[in-house]
């Protein structure tokens, strides 16, 4: 809540939290709030009232962290959530809403790994982490990185695209 002589102006965390939610979902590569299903999940996580559904949202700190004003929040899946994860804690910085860092947590509470947005640059006319590792903690010295070196967005897709017919074929589970 910020107070000034003219007023004051409270963000509901619930609003916090959309808008860090679809900060996250707009970077191409993250799918840990997809569901088990591909086809299914790709159509879920595009509709915007589903960024809430089956999962709960909790500011769980505000504040300055390593000289950085960010939110961290922790999504907790509902149980008839069809997701593989306990929970996830994600950190998003406030000034541009970008996301730092994201921890999974199994079923039993333990880190199963971490995701960290790297290389902030402006692509397609939008802010967004040209790199992202992705490091199992069972896997120590291992990681997935992916880069970007440009995007585009708003690019007509046609709704083929996303039938469940090409899915599986692009993923070789027919």
């Amino acid at each position: 809540m910020e107070e000034t002589r003219m007023g004051k102006i409270e963000v509901s965390p619930t609003a916090i939290a959309s808008l860090a939610s679809q900060a996250v979902l707009e970077c191409y590569g993250v799918v840990g709030m997809a569901t088990k299903d591909l086809a299914r999940g790709i159509v879920e996580i595009l509709q915007p009232a589903s960024h809430r559904r089956g999962v709960d949202i909790e500011i769980a700190f505000e504040g300055v962290r390593d000289g950085v004003e960010v939110w961290e929040f922790e999504l907790t899946p509902k149980p008839e959530a069809a997701v593989v994860w306990g929970r996830i804690v994600e950190q998003v910085r406030k000034r541009d809403l970008m996301p730092l860092w994201a921890r999974y947590y199994d079923d039993r509470g333990a880190l199963a790994r971490s995701l960290r947005f790297e290389e902030f640059r402006t692509m397609g006319g939008r802010l967004v982490p040209a790199r992202m590792v992705v490091e199992p903690t069972d896997k120590p010295g291992e990681s997935t990185v992916i880069t970007y070196a440009d995007l585009e967005f708003d690019v007509p897709i046609d709704a083929s695209f996303f039938s469940l017919r090409r899915l599986q074929r692009e993923t070789g589970s027919n």
